[in-house]
């Protein structure tokens, strides 16, 4: 090796760009055996809720109206019977003319809902189906999202390896872009490799065991509308993760926290403070994924119906929670996802320029 090639001491050394720095993030989080047994959980769910699709869908249609048939015969044969005496009194009074002719010929044979009620088609419908599978996809990819985004950041602080990388690079924003860069990235991969898997998935099953009717361009365009606002929502997952475990330095606190948001703030806050429910990540996660989010006012809000019931000189309001419901559009709660995301970001990078590396 030359004198013009050879390392100098690392203080002399050129610092790697915030490109390396993202490759670099990116192997060291594939080769970890904790993201590669998330992978292989998501492909085993896959495989699974594909197993169960297939199965259960087909095209006999007979044998889901014998079925359905059958179903109601059996709560038929369940059905209370008017007593005789009942019977003898219907008898009596159409003997009399209190009743018309034939009023108690069905008297005494049990009655039950039509089998119409019990019938479930067996068939799949790609055009009904494929956008809560995509849906689906996307929930499962983003749970654990956050949690391996968590994993990444916690373990290196809790196993020191993260102050030995800031030893060798000590710009430290350009540590956590590169790492929030890396998740987010690795994330969104694994959720469009899952949902083009979902798609095929669906529509294979749809086209052997089920029905392509209704598929239009519309359809088409709500699924790839959902999977891109999914990838919107699962970036969120990650980088909040990441952000999160970089502020406690821990995988398990950042865990805690999550828990406590969700039993503290979606729960039991908004139970007594139904107002704040439109600004709950829930709802504006359900917004971005959905497209929108329906809230219904409780009662006493607001927005809720409100009649007013009176007994002479007395009057109550009463509230019944089915008011002018709030629609939270998709724009809405993907501001606020972007929002609270820089945040936790600004955050993490808050205490990671302010506090000791060790």
């Amino acid at each position: 090796m030359s004198e013009a090639t050879a390392p100098g001491p690392i203080g002399t050394r050129p610092l790697p760009s915030l490109a390396t720095l993202t490759g670099v993030e990116l192997r060291r989080l594939t080769a970890r055996r904790f993201v590669r047994f998330v992978v292989l959980a998501v492909a085993v769910g896959l495989l699974g809720v594909a197993a169960i699709m297939f199965v259960h869908s087909n095209r006999n249609l007979a044998a889901a109206h014998a079925r359905a048939s059958a179903a109601a015969r059996a709560v038929t044969s369940h059905a209370p019977v008017p007593p005789a005496s009942a019977r003898a009194a219907c008898k009596k009074a159409e003997l009399a003319g209190t009743l018309p002719a034939g009023s108690c010929a069905k008297l005494g044979v049990p009655t039950g809902p039509p089998a119409s009620v019990f019938y479930q088609d067996p068939r799949l419908f790609f055009a009904t189906s494929i956008v809560r599978h995509v849906e689906g996809a996307t929930i499962f990819v983003g749970l654990l999202a956050f949690l391996v985004g968590a994993s990444a950041v916690g373990a290196e602080w809790s196993a020191g390896t993260f102050t030995g990388l800031l030893t060798l690079e000590p710009r430290r924003l350009r540590v956590l872009v590169a790492k929030t860069v890396a998740v987010v990235a690795g994330a969104v991969l694994t959720l469009l490799a899952a949902q083009a898997f979902e798609v095929a998935v669906t529509a294979l099953t749809a086209a052997t065991r089920g029905s392509m009717t209704g598929t239009t361009t519309r359809v088409l365009l709500d699924a790839l509308w959902t999977a891109l606002r999914g990838v919107g929502l699962v970036a969120f997952l990650a980088a909040s993760g990441a952000a999160v475990a970089g502020v406690t330095r821990s995988t398990a606190a950042a865990l805690g926290l999550l828990a406590a948001y969700l039993v503290g703030v979606e729960v039991f806050f908004v139970h007594f403070v139904p107002s704040w429910q439109p600004w709950t990540l829930k709802t504006a996660s359900t917004a971005l994924l959905s497209g929108h989010a329906t809230l219904i006012p409780p009662p006493g809000t607001a927005n809720s119906a409100t009649f007013t019931t009176c007994s002479g000189a007395n009057c109550t309001s009463l509230g019944v929670g089915l008011g002018h419901p709030l629609v939270v559009s998709a724009a809405r709660g993907g501001t606020e996802l972007v929002v609270a995301g820089a945040v936790l970001l600004g955050l993490w990078a808050f205490t990671l320029l302010r506090r000791d590396a060790a």
